[in-house]
């Protein structure tokens, strides 16, 4: 967190004298925070799983109790490539979770599992707004995630440029960019889509 305080107070100087940077501070802030993006998704009309955030172990309580009763996952604000994502098999091991960050300054909130998908994704990189290459994500490991930052050894990386929804993930793709802020300020972005049957 200090570092990326450093880094931050670099980029927004960079900004002001006109550097072109990979990403505009104010959308880095968004993609470096799950509950901002869940906003902007949801005011961009970008479907993503049933998301709820709190700040207090009551209203954690309240909402496993009202959304997540069952299997769920849990994320951390500003995680990467994964490593703040778990699921819980129940309310209660999703609280305690919960509780446990809160109590180390540190926020997080509930998404609903999408159970088929599990270990895979499709990645569509996007450069200057534009979709330029699709491909699936497939967790070798026999684990929920699906992240390339593990490593290619526990995944596999299949192209979808023939794909017949390769245009659905492309658009969805860059209604999500759009939905971050301008396009100018967002150079290259990785969107990440879980393509269920049963949620769309």
């Amino acid at each position: 967190q200090f570092h990326y305080e450093a880094y931050k107070h670099i980029t927004r100087t960079l900004s002001k004298m006109n550097i072109p940077l990979l990403y505009h501070p104010r959308s880095e802030e968004i993609l470096t925070n799950k509950y901002y993006q869940a906003l902007c998704f949801h005011k961009g009309k970008v479907p993503i799983p049933q998301t709820g955030i709190s700040f207090s172990i009551e209203g954690f309580k309240a909402l496993s109790k009202i959304k997540y009763p069952q299997q769920s996952v849990l994320k951390e604000l500003s995680d990467y490539g994964g490593d703040g994502v778990s699921t819980y098999p129940n309310k209660e091991s999703l609280v305690n979770s919960a509780a446990k960050m809160l109590w180390r300054n540190e926020y997080c909130l509930f998404q609903k599992f999408i159970p088929d998908s599990y270990g895979k994704s499709i990645r569509v990189l996007c450069i200057n707004n534009k979709p330029v290459a699709s491909a699936e994500y497939v967790n070798k490991a026999d684990t929920f995630k699906s992240n390339s930052s593990f490593g290619y050894k526990y995944f596999s990386l299949v192209s979808l440029m023939k794909h017949p929804k390769r245009k659905q993930y492309e658009s969805l793709a860059i209604r999500a960019v759009n939905s971050i802020g301008k396009a100018k300020d967002q150079v290259i972005v990785g969107v990440d889509i879980l393509d269920s049957k049963k949620e769309g």
